[in-house]
């Protein structure tokens, strides 16, 4: 696959100031279409930035609450941007279903989600981890130095894996905020990480289904640069995981289940 993540294309530049007009070649973010397909049955069409597929086919399994973990995987294989996914366990049409609903709720009211957590059968989150605000402060220092392709484009978001003392896992971009996290988690998952242990650092706004992504991998913390919405903080309040928001200088807010975060002297 020699797919490119950039791709240059004329634009007019204007300087309004400066009352100039002038032609430039600018980058942009490349997207495609990732097709996935679960059991020889197309699941889903993701429009993504074209690189560790496999990483965010898994990931969007398991965040999705498709699979468990990577062992339910028993093939898969990539054909350009196709990836077909071989399930032995479970009933994998009933499940898709739920999950169908699920977003297709997302149009709909907020409450809806507090509803569907008692379907999904997702659990309570119960982590003893502590983490010193610093740290969090030091997280969005390094996602914002590490985003190369959104430097050059402006068009992506990031998301990143930490441990509680700022340490970090991995980072990635995507067109999507959605697909980022899920890139991100599949990455972590097939490194057989322990999830329970990790910080979720993301650029996008948290509101439901984004904070659902982290509850089913049972990652306890999540910090935005960004805002939640709403439905994203009861969604953090029902599972257990601290939720934060507007990390931005030395500062941000902590949503949901504060005691999660120190400020040591």
């Amino acid at each position: 696959m020699n797919y490119l993540l950039t791709d240059k294309h004329k634009a007019l530049k204007v300087k309004v100031k400066e009352r100039e007009i002038s032609s430039s070649l600018e980058d942009i973010a490349s997207e495609i279409p990732l097709n996935i397909y679960i059991n020889n049955e197309h699941f889903v069409t993701l429009l993504c930035t074209p690189y560790m597929l496999k990483e965010l086919a898994v990931g969007h399994l398991l965040c999705e609450g498709i699979i468990k973990s990577i062992d339910d995987i028993d093939d898969l294989s990539i054909d350009r941007n196709s990836i077909r996914i071989i399930l032995e366990k479970g009933d994998f049409r009933s499940k898709s279903s739920e999950i169908a609903r699920l977003v297709t709720t997302t149009c709909g009211a907020s409450d809806d989600y507090i509803i569907l957590l008692v379907r999904l059968d997702n659990p309570r989150i119960s982590s003893d981890l502590v983490i010193d605000a610093t740290k969090i402060i030091e997280m969005a220092r390094k996602v914002n130095k590490n985003c190369p392709i959104f430097k050059k484009t402006g068009g992506t978001h990031a998301a990143a894996i930490f441990s509680s003392k700022g340490e970090l896992f991995n980072i990635v971009e995507d067109v999507g905020r959605h697909n980022a996290i899920d890139r991100a988690v599949g990455h972590a998952a097939l490194n057989r990480t322990e999830f329970r242990k990790k910080v979720l650092f993301s650029t996008g706004r948290m509101p439901a289904d984004m904070v659902l992504k982290a509850a089913r991998v049972n990652i306890p913390i999540i910090a935005t640069i960004s805002a939640p919405l709403s439905s994203g903080v009861k969604v953090a309040e029902k599972t257990g995981i601290t939720l934060i928001g507007f990390v931005r200088g030395n500062r941000f807010n902590v949503y949901s289940h504060e005691y999660r975060v120190k400020c040591e002297e």
